[in-house]
């Protein structure tokens, strides 16, 4: 099969569907990917949304989302849990998805009216949606409780060492120790490119997608105007979802020169939906506000003047030392979007949002208590439980041409991959294995809402050195060991064990700890907004804004330790044991120097402590970290299993 795509003689000898081409509409075939028949389309769709009312959808932008992968995303609650307190937390992935996308196409839009001399085509307008769109296709079952079961199975199978004979296939492919839903989306983008026929051609980025088979006629992916899509458009898409360089992509390019998807002058575009500056973009736009409409039955509307007061302009970088341009000899400099100096306290307003949500419903206790019961499920049923793949999906690029894969793994393989839904946790209770015993125990307790008790909370005064040590000295794992070890000290009928105690260290705030997220922004003077329609060299300096200019939150971080217990008959036990340790360990703190070089770093929900990894900003972009592809061999025998010894190196 050539590279390139095909000529008029060689789409003769296939079947492809075009997508815009009125001759075509009414053609149906079958597709040798995919396996059932598709139809051609010639016209827009709409569709309705709770929160933005209607939707438009071009032709393009439906063929992806009609893809098994895209789709499975109706199966994943957007919040996990929160629904087990929240009612009416039950809206999806794919709504949110279809919500990126129409706001990074309306923000697109507004740029082409308001500051034409940017040049945004309908090529970057379309792109930019379908990074909306798919921005989110790698997440697993319960969303954000994958990534937590993936990341605590290692701790898990330390406990039960036998259980590792159940991973001796050392032909499996091995899950990276930095796994992320944000990579496993990268993947997919391929596997959904592959099942509608075509394929990113790194050799030849400025020519159209690769046909690699029948389905979509590569040449009918184009935007309003009619020009092609390539692959280095589908590049750009990959950056623009992961907030910074792809490593696949720069090291097949062989010369680092930045972004490979768009050049210099059009980096703004990477702000739309991963802003890797300041966090406000589309993504976090649709989903404030769709979960606040969801959990807290308030309106949940966007603030428009996020979209209708947003422009271009050049700004200082807010962190030089973390940006990939700025430490390869950049100039410090950066197109970004920006708002005028009077938008300060909207933006406030933004932030403080997601600091709320955050205490309400993210982190809410109960939230938390079953999202460590949906992870011990997991962990359970991972050794036993195996995902199916039909022998007809075994085959293809993107595959690993396994029969089946646990769930820890299944997120290697699309067509495992697109089983991983919600409903997931019915399939292992309705399996007859008597190995999953303990796992259909637990969903037993999930259905009767018998979470882990709460027993105790620790609220940390970050004004007090010995409770900032705490926060920052010990690991949840540490905390467990040490509780289990102070109870050893003391007689008593019942015996507290490591098993029975769930640690959770949570931490909210705006978006950048302690630090004002704001301050990451750059605002347009009253005075230069005439400058805004200068050519591009020559569009104003956006500045940091006066602190004055908006009313700031009392505090921006929260941190506490909450404890939480398996066993209801050891709650009064639990309990009595965390205040007694409390005591015990204030006491340590204060007679111990404490080395902050060497405090291990905290996870939150949606944070690696310092950068938002969930759905929050500026990740470390994958493309500057050495990529995890040497893996070594899994072993039986381990009596201590890493993650690395798990999952790879």
């Amino acid at each position: 099969m050539s590279s390139t795509c095909t000529t008029s003689s060689e789409a003769s000898k296939r079947t492809f569907i075009s997508l815009l081409s009125p001759s075509r509409s009414s053609k149906r075939t079958k597709s040798s990917v995919h396996g059932f028949h598709t139809t051609a389309a010639n016209c827009k769709r709409r569709t309705n949304d709770c929160l933005h009312k209607t939707i438009h959808l071009d032709p393009v932008t439906c063929v992806l989302m009609d893809t098994p992968l895209m789709q499975r995303l109706r199966g994943l609650n957007q919040l996990g849990t929160a629904f087990l307190v929240y009612n009416d937390c039950t809206h999806d992935r794919f709504g949110h998805s279809l919500g990126v996308a129409h706001l990074a196409e309306k923000l697109c839009m507004r740029f082409q009216d308001v500051q034409p001399q940017l040049q945004c085509s309908a090529k970057d307008v379309l792109c930019a949606k379908l990074a909306g769109l798919l921005h989110d296709v790698g997440h697993g079952a319960y969303s954000h409780v994958f990534e937590e079961f993936v990341k605590q199975l290692p701790a898990h199978l330390n406990k039960h060492p036998e259980l590792m004979e159940r991973y001796s296939n050392e032909n499996w492919p091995t899950v990276p120790d930095d796994y992320s839903h944000e990579e496993t989306s990268l993947q997919m983008i391929d596997a959904i490119l592959e099942s509608i026929g075509l394929q990113i051609d790194l050799t030849r980025l400025d020519e159209p997608l690769r046909q690699i088979g029948d389905g979509t006629d590569a040449l009918s992916i184009m935007a309003r105007d009619g020009s092609v899509l390539t692959s280095r458009d589908f590049c750009f898409i990959k950056e623009a979802i992961n907030g910074g360089p792809v490593a696949e992509i720069w090291q097949a390019v062989q010369k680092y020169e930045g972004f490979v998807g768009r050049p210099a002058e059009k980096e703004w575009l990477y702000d739309i939906v991963c802003n890797r500056h300041s966090g406000l973009d589309v993504d976090k736009m649709d989903y404030f506000s769709r979960d606040e409409r969801g959990a807290l039955g308030v309106d949940g509307s966007i603030d428009e003047r996020m979209i209708a007061e947003a422009y271009v302009a050049w700004g200082s970088c807010p962190q030089p030392d973390k940006c990939f341009k700025c430490c390869r000899g950049g100039d410090g400099r950066h197109l970004m979007i920006c708002y005028p100096e009077k938008m300060t306290q909207n933006a406030m307003n933004f932030f403080n949002k997601r600091k709320t949500m955050h205490e309400i419903v993210y982190q809410h206790k109960t939230v938390c208590a079953a999202q460590s019961l949906v992870c011990d499920i997991f962990c359970h049923a991972d050794p036993f439980f195996r995902i199916y793949i039909a022998p007809e999906d075994r085959t293809g690029k993107a595959k690993t041409g396994y029969d089946e894969l646990p769930l820890s793994r299944a997120m290697l393989d699309p067509q495992a991959f697109v089983s991983l839904k919600d409903s997931v946790i019915d399939q292992i209770y309705n399996c007859r294995d008597p190995n999953l015993a303990k796992a259909r125990q637990l969903i037993k307790r999930w259905r009767a809402r018998a979470f882990y008790k709460c027993i105790g909370v620790k609220n940390i005064d970050r004004e007090l050195p010995s409770d900032l040590q705490l926060w920052k000295k010990l690991t949840e794992g540490e905390i467990v060991r040490q509780m289990v070890a102070f109870h050893g000290k003391h007689d008593g009928v019942q015996q507290l064990t490591e098993e029975d105690l769930v640690v959770q260290k949570c931490s909210v705030h705006c978006g950048r700890k302690d630090k004002d997220p704001v301050m990451l922004m750059r605002f347009i003077e009253k005075g230069k907004m005439n400058m805004l329609q200068n050519s591009i060299d020559d569009l104003p300096e956006a500045i940091l804004p006066p602190k004055c200019s908006y009313t700031r939150p009392e505090y921006f971080i929260a941190n506490e330790i909450r404890v939480f217990c398996r066993d209801s008959d050891k709650t009064e036990l639990a309990n009595h044991v965390f205040g007694l340790w409390l005591s015990h360990i204030a006491d340590e703190i204060e007679t111990t120097p404490f080395d902050e070089q060497h405090a291990p770093v905290m996870l939150t929900q949606e944070s690696d402590d310092d950068m938002d990894d969930d759905d929050d900003y500026n990740r470390a972009p994958a493309g500057l970290r050495t990529p995890p592809y040497a893996f070594i061999a899994q072993s039986a025998h381990r009596t201590s299993i890493t993650p690395s010894q798990l999952y790879g190196d």
